[in-house]
């Protein structure tokens, strides 16, 4: 039983490739000339330059030789004039901002030309109002960044069909696109581009946007456990007040937001579907309160015939044991046993208190 997952799609579309920019080290080289440490610290060539003006120099040198219209190049040339490149650095280090171009098309399959990033297929960055700069998706920004992402307060987005900066939306507005689509869905309030055939809707009260069909289709929102949950098990599920804004018991990631799909227990506790498969391999049971995670029925009855088969020795048989039954929440007296200790709900899954 799963409940829909932030939305994780496949897409494609083809773009050229862009310029790649130079690091430090190719740039001094190029000049040829011995870099020096002047009293206030920077490293400067013979020419007078310091290093990180040497990178700048040839990073614009790069975006001048590219095949795109002049307002373009302007516009590129501007960028990095104005994001803090020239700043001094310390000797023997070298500027990860000049080896990464935002306004470069970046691929989720770069063989198969689907744009997009490792997490995602899309074909447009969004700019981070937090700190100006360009990513493919939010979770791009969070994994490159020390802060987290507003997705909410996202207004403009970079088309990587034509480089050009806009407002955000599913249409680039550049006559260059002439209207292309940007995603065959997208959502205003999450600011979630996709191009996946898989269907998505947005929930008001998650504020997210889910896989799935939408509410009152396929999915119902609870707004005790405050998310969504499929209709064949609504009625039944247990809530539990916010059991989705918690971590997951396996892997310690949050759910609530989490792209991998969440699987919802008997219990009303929640669980990553993939961390599931594999914690079932060792245990039956919750991880958090330890209650059978299915039916248990045919196992009870197997120890019931192994308990029959294989009495205790005579000086134990009239023993009684005080056990607490994980399943019913039972305390109970029950025969002594060396392993098993079955409750009068007829679970096996006891402790002895």
């Amino acid at each position: 039983m799963t409940i829909p997952e932030t939305p994780d799609e496949t897409t494609m579309s083809n773009m050229d490739s862009d310029v790649q920019l130079t690091d430090i080290g190719e740039a001094s080289a190029d000049v040829g000339n011995a870099v020096t440490i002047d009293d206030s610290g920077d490293q400067r060539t013979a020419s007078g330059d310091t290093a990180s003006q040497q990178c700048l120099r040839k990073n614009i040198q790069d975006i001048n030789k590219l095949d795109i219209p002049p307002e373009e190049k302007s516009r590129r040339i501007q960028k990095l004039m104005f994001s803090g490149m020239s700043a001094p650095m310390e000797a023997g280090t070298s500027n990860s901002e000049c080896m990464i171009d935002e306004f470069a098309p970046s691929f989720h399959d770069e063989s198969k030309k689907i744009l997009g990033c490792k997490h995602y297929p899309r074909q447009a960055k969004i700019r981070a109002k937090c700190c100006g700069k360009f990513f493919t998706c939010r979770l791009c920004h969070d994994e490159a960044s020390d802060h987290k992402i507003d997705r909410y307060a996202t207004e403009e987005m970079l088309c990587m069909h034509c480089f050009t900066v806009q407002p955000v939306g599913q249409i680039c507005q550049s006559e260059q696109c002439s209207g292309r689509q940007l995603a065959k869905y997208y959502c205003g309030t999450c600011r979630l581009f996709s191009d996946a055939e898989k269907s998505i809707f947005h929930c008001k009260d998650c504020g997210l946007c889910r896989v799935g069909k939408g509410l009152g289709i396929d999915y119902k929102h609870c707004h005790k456990c405050g998310s969504c949950i499929n209709i064949s098990i609504f009625d039944d599920h247990v809530c539990l007040e916010n059991a989705l804004h918690s971590d997951c018991p396996i892997c310690a990631e949050y759910m609530f937001t989490s792209v991998k799909p969440v699987c919802i227990l008997k219990c009303g506790h929640y669980i990553h579907l993939p961390c599931l498969d594999e914690y079932t391999q060792q245990d039956y049971r919750c991880p958090i309160c330890l209650k059978s995670l299915g039916d248990m029925s045919h196992r009870w009855t197997q120890l019931d015939e192994y308990l029959e088969t294989n009495p205790m020795p005579e000086e134990y048989r009239d023993k009684k044991s005080t056990i607490l039954c994980y399943d019913c929440g039972e305390r109970t007296e029950t025969a002594f046993h060396f392993l098993y200790h079955k409750c009068s709900c007829g679970s096996y899954n006891t402790t002895l208190v």
